[in-house]
C-alpha cells in the first residue's frame, strides 16, 4: 500500500501478513479523496486513509 498525499506521500506502507484484507487501489483512493476535497475542506484536518 501506498500513501498518496500529505507530508508522507509515497512511503508505502505493509499490512501484517496475517491480516486477511486486499488494499484499496491507489486509483481508487485518489478519486474518493478528489470528491471528498472538492465537496469538503480537508485542509485543516489530519486523515489515515
Amino acid at each position: 500500500m501506498r500513501i498518496i498525499s500529505g507530508s508522507h506521500k509515497s512511503r508505502k506502507i505493509s499490512p501484517p501478513k496475517n491480516l486477511p484484507v486486499r488494499p484499496t487501489t491507489d486509483m481508487a483512493k485518489e478519486a474518493l479523496f478528489n470528491i471528498l476535497d472538492n465537496n469538503f475542506n480537508l485542509d485543516e484536518i489530519v486523515v489515515l486513509d
